[in-house]
């Protein structure tokens, strides 16, 4: 079995990501190109397992074929071809999509095609039938994965080439590999409490308020069903994750870890943390350095490493944005 040494999840399998096929080099694109992107492949690649989607080939659009594109008209939005209306592939776009979402039960991720109609998650172009731009939308395929599944993560490229969104995609990828694997695994009060414990920094960083509505939820484990429990943390905890975590977030929750270790530290060592949390503050160095030193703090502290693990390696290391 494939181990991921380095995403705070040790021993566990690795993530099954879903991607656009494009983006791994394969040739389906309605020209019969690619779009190949390297770091995808050949970093990310080393830590999760690909699970490649082309819903426009899969639908058996056929490579190459003619280019379609989301247009507006008298019955709503649909996937017509850009030189020929007539061409009309909503139906099997829409049949695929369908038969697709039963088929990631095992993903914990999915990444899409920028601006495809089919599948870019959103600021997809559409036009009008005269093929004036008059608005965008979500790619079809997209949509329904992402209104049938929205606790899933969801990115496309052009979101993993900005260093906030990229590390934003993998946290709640990594967060959320954890969780189905402790449900598939068993879940119950305690596992729900330990898991909590490991996560709430890193839900606090993200926002503040879910972070608080999720404590009760989570003290009241075991006076009901479980299972319903789970279902309601799930949706909770990832649409916080959602929320991009601010500067000033992040350093709310460095001061809470200082609670930890100031009892353990000289004066000079103090000092040395402060200045730390203040460089990051000012933007001197980078949340990942931030991280790494932090890291060195709680090691030799069992209960700091305990609660601070997961929000100072949320995933691999080596996918940190430099």
């Amino acid at each position: 079995m494939n181990r991921d040494p380095e995403s705070g999840s040790r021993g566990l399998q690795l993530p099954r990501v879903a991607v656009s096929s494009c983006l791994l080099g394969q040739p389906v694109r309605y020209d019969g190109g690619n779009k190949y992107q390297a770091w995808l492949v050949e970093s990310l690649g080393r830590h999760v397992q690909f699970q490649p989607e082309c819903p426009e080939a899969g639908a058996g659009l056929g490579v190459p074929r003619p280019p379609v594109q989301l247009v507006r008209g008298q019955h709503g939005i649909r996937v017509l071809g850009v030189s020929d209306r007539s061409l009309d592939v909503t139906g099997p776009l829409e049949s695929y999509g369908r038969e697709l979402v039963p088929a990631l039960t095992d993903v914990c991720g999915f990444i899409f095609k920028t601006r495809s109609p089919s599948c870019g998650p959103s600021a997809v172009p559409v036009f009008d039938e005269s093929g004036s731009r008059v608005g965008e939308g979500s790619g079809l395929v997209a949509g329904i994965v992402c209104e049938r599944m929205p606790n899933l993560p969801v990115e496309d490229e052009e979101g993993l080439a900005d260093p906030q969104r990229r590390d934003n995609f993998l946290e709640r990828l990594f967060v959320f590999h954890r969780w189905r694997t402790l449900r598939r695994n068993g879940l119950d009060a305690a596992a729900l409490v330990d898991f909590h414990t490991r996560h709430k920094f890193l839900i606090l960083a993200h926002n503040e308020t879910r972070y608080r509505s999720l404590g009760p939820l989570v003290a009241s484990a075991g006076a009901g069903a479980i299972e319903t429990l789970a279902n309601e943390y799930e949706t909770q905890m990832m649409a916080a994750l959602k929320y991009p975590a601010t500067p000033g977030e992040q350093v709310n929750v460095m001061q809470h870890l200082a609670g930890f270790l100031k009892d353990r530290l000289d004066p000079a060592g103090k000092r040395s943390l402060l200045r730390v949390i203040d460089d990051y503050r000012e933007g001197r160095v980078s949340l990942h350095s931030t991280r790494a030193r932090f890291r060195e703090w709680v090691a030799h502290d069992p209960a700091a490493e305990s609660a601070a693990a997961v929000f100072l390696e949320p995933y691999p290391a080596a996918l940190a944005p430099e």
